[in-house]
């Protein structure tokens, strides 16, 4: 039993759940469901309660769906897994916007005409390869190859490595959203980030690792999400991807990146990008103009004072050696 507020009564009172059938607007049609409600004690009525009402618009929704013959939402995320196409990638193929993929993934109910073509796109292939060499141009570097190996029935050095893959995105987007910056991990947006700044100059590992971190947490300072979904924690050198020797180890076999060893008294190995990432195809506008930032106010700084000026943060004092760094800690930011 809760306390809630009734509109009927006009007051706070106790609230009991309850099973009903209730009628339920979707695209100008009435849909009726039996869903789980909370119940005024005093007056019967049904009151508001968040919880019950998001699931029981799904359940409306999903009724619709099937009686339309819609897709929903998993249905469409499986269409890209079969492709192994990002939201992006897809919509790029389609000629959509990018916001229209996530909206249907979301629970947004497509439009019958976007509805027929995602259906001829899962289940005619030579419809779907007419569409990728048609747009294949618009799709980033490692999506592009991924297709190439399904289109061309060519093979892909990816197929050895896609365990480890599989297995960075489930750690990374196991971890709650505060870790991840309110953001999916994606193997694909994470080589563009780092080639996006090997490409400007040689850099190393050590600082390519603080720039990401910058580029992540400014990101999610100015637009409420990061740029990658990676999650960071405190080391020895300042902020740095968990795992970062894994998600490296991932690049290299994919073939997006190679190291090449700094030759001097210094220990240590340059990143050097295989992909290029500049246009703006592979990136939003916001998430170019942050990258940019980032680059214009720390690219000239060296791997040793990126690590001093990332131990004054917040994000590094008030967190505890190899701890996760939550990304409220974004609005602390001092660099610049």
């Amino acid at each position: 039993m809760k306390t809630l507020w009734c509109d009927n009564c006009q007051q706070a009172n106790k609230a009991v759940e309850a099973i009903r059938t209730e009628t339920y607007p979707v695209k100008g049609e009435s849909i009726e469901i039996e869903g789980r409600f909370m119940v005024c004690s005093v007056c019967e009525e049904i009151v508001y309660y968040n919880e019950f009402e998001e699931k029981n618009l799904k359940t409306a929704y999903d009724k619709y769906r099937q009686q339309k013959g819609l897709l929903g939402p998993e249905d469409i995320v499986n269409i890209r897994k079969k492709y192994k196409l990002s939201q992006r990638g897809m919509a790029a193929l389609l000629g959509w916007s990018p916001t229209t993929i996530a909206r249907y993934e979301g629970g947004a109910i497509p439009s019958v005409a976007n509805n027929e073509q995602l259906k001829r796109f899962a289940s005619d292939f030579e419809y779907a390869r007419q569409l990728y060499r048609k747009s294949h141009d618009k799709l980033n570097p490692l999506e592009a190859r991924r297709a190439k190996s399904i289109f061309e029935n060519s093979k892909s050095d990816e197929e050895t490595v896609e365990d480890s893959v599989q297995w960075l995105s489930r750690f990374y987007n196991s971890k709650i959203e505060v870790f991840r910056g309110n953001q999916q991990f994606d193997i694909d947006t994470a080589a563009c980030m780092i080639a996006f700044f090997c490409q400007q100059e040689k850099i190393s590992k050590s600082k390519l690792m603080k720039l990401l971190f910058y580029a992540d947490f400014h990101m999610y300072r100015e637009h409420g999400k990061s740029i990658s979904g990676l999650v960071y924690c405190h080391n020895h050198f300042g902020p740095i991807p968990l795992h970062h020797g894994m998600l490296l180890d991932c690049l290299l076999n994919l073939q997006t990146i190679k190291l090449e060893d700094i030759e001097g008294p210094y220990e240590g190995e340059y990143v050097v990008p295989l992909i290029t990432c500049s246009d703006r195809n592979v990136f939003t506008e916001e998430e170019f103009n942050v990258l940019n930032e980032v680059w214009q106010h720390l690219g000239k700084y060296s791997a040793k004072d990126l690590s001093i000026i990332s131990y004054k943060e917040d994000a590094y004092q008030k967190t505890a050696l190899f701890q996760a760094i939550p990304y409220s800690f974004a609005y602390s930011l001092s660099a610049f």
